[in-house]
């Protein structure tokens, strides 16, 4: 999976996407279908419906946030992932939605560490990832043999 990711974030910057690459990383990740992928036992504990998420909600739900931070947010995030979609070529419903689903999978669970140079998703830990607004600190840290 890494070469293709690689490869595809590669496209992706070629047309002019130079933000948010790490989540997107995660992101094409999380949609490699082979079985075989490294990050297959973490996919199985995903969620597989995400019509929970705001991003998600529907345009009658959204409406009853107007006039909130949180509508422009929904409508924010909304447009970079769809760019994020049209600069990796997902033209197509199906894989576009997987990536939509990948992404918002990731902006809902990934950390940050290396003082916000890389972001990763470490398996049960995003459970202590709800609440973007508090305070937390988690350190990871591991010895090469």
């Amino acid at each position: 999976a890494r070469p293709a990711v690689a490869a595809t974030l590669q496209r992706a910057r070629a047309a002019g996407v130079h933000r948010n690459s790490g989540t997107m990383a995660l992101a094409c990740a999380l949609t490699d279908a082979s079985p075989e992928c490294f990050y297959q036992p973490y996919r199985d504990v995903l969620p597989t419906s995400v019509d929970h998420l705001p991003l998600f909600w529907s345009a009658e739900d959204i409406s009853l946030l107007a006039g909130t931070p949180l509508a422009d947010e929904i409508e924010d995030r909304r447009g970079a992932i769809e760019a994020d979609c049209d600069a990796l070529g997902l033209m197509d419903p199906e894989p576009r939605r997987a990536f939509q689903v990948a992404e918002a999978l990731v902006l809902s669970r990934a950390f940050d560490f290396d003082e916000g140079r890389k972001r990763a998703m470490v398996p049960f830990a995003d459970l202590l990832n709800s609440n973007r607004h508090t305070r937390r600190h988690v350190d990871f840290s591991y010895e090469d043999d």
